[in-house]
C-alpha cells in the first residue's frame, strides 16, 4: 500500500460521520481526549510504532525539497544490502524521481524501468508518469508519449492522482503526433489546473521539472 493510498483511507476514516461519533462518545463517558500536540510528546519514532528506515529518511528528504541528499541515502543504503525486500519498490522509485529532478535522467529511466518491471503491482501507475518525464527530457518522444499514454489511463480515473494525471497530459500535449490529440490533453491540463488550485504548487513543480518552466516555484 502506498503512502498516498494509506493517507487516502486516513482522511476518508477521520472525516467520517462514525469517527465523529467516537469522539463524542469518549468524550461524553469521560475519557481521557488528547490533541494532536500531545501525541507528539510521546516517545515514539513515528505512528507506525517502530523506527524510521533510511528509506523513510529519503523520503522525507525528497519531500523537503533535499533531492541530492535523498539520492545518497538511497544509493549507499542499496549498495549496502540495508534496504528490506518490503522497501524495495518503494527505495527504487523514490531514487528515480531524485535523480529525475536531478537532471540524471538516464539514471532515472533504468531505476523506474527496473521496478515497474518487476514489481508493477506495488508501485502503481505514477511511476508510469515519472518515466515519460524522464524519457521526455532525454528527447525520447515516441517512448515517452507511449508511458504517459498508458499512464493516463489509469491516473485519470483516480480522484486522488491529480497531479500524475496532470504530468501525464502535459507530456502527451507535447508528444502525440495528433494534433487533436494534443489540443484535448493541453485542455485537460489546464482543466485540472482550474479545479485544483490548491495543487498550484505541485503542478509547478513537475513543470519546472519537464522543463516547461524556468523558474522554479515559490513554497
Amino acid at each position: 500500500m502506498t503512502r498516498t493510498l494509506v493517507a487516502a483511507v486516513f482522511l476518508a476514516l477521520v472525516a467520517s460521520p462514525i469517527a465523529y461519533a467516537q469522539d463524542e462518545a469518549l468524550a461524553s463517558a469521560g475519557a481521557e481526549y488528547l490533541e494532536e500536540d500531545d501525541y507528539l510528546e510521546e516517545d515514539v519514532e513515528f505512528c507506525g510504532g517502530g523506527e524510521e528506515t533510511l528509506v523513510d529518511e529519503a523520503y522525507y528528504a525528497m519531500e523537503g525539497g533535499d533531492a541530492e541528499g535523498a539520492r545518497e541515502l538511497l544509493i549507499d543504503a542499496l549498495r549496502r544490502g540495508d534496504v528490506a525486500d518490503w522497501e524495495r519498490p518503494t527505495a527504487l522509485v523514490t531514487l528515480a524521481e531524485a535523480q529525475l529532478r536531478l537532471g540524471e535522467t538516464r539514471s532515472a529511466v533504468v531505476n523506474y524501468r527496473k521496478v515497474l518491471r518487476r514489481w508493477p503491482d506495488q508501485v502503481g501507475p505514477g511511476a508510469r508518469v515519472g518515466l515519460a518525464s524522464a524519457l521526455f527530457l532525454r528527447g525520447s518522444r515516441g517512448a515517452a508519449f507511449a508511458a504517459a499514454s498508458a499512464a493516463a489511463d489509469q491516473v485519470c480515473s483516480d480522484r486522488w492522482s491529480q497531479v500524475s494525471c496532470y504530468g501525464a497530459q502535459q507530456i502527451i500535449a507535447r508528444t502525440s503526433r495528433d494534433d487533436d490529440q494534443r489540443a484535448a490533453a493541453a485542455t485537460r491540463a489546464a482543466g485540472l489546473r482550474g479545479e485544483y488550485a490548491d495543487l498550484t504548487e505541485s503542478f509547478d513543480r513537475l513543470d519546472y521539472t519537464l522543463g516547461l518552466r524556468r523558474t522554479p516555484p515559490v513554497g
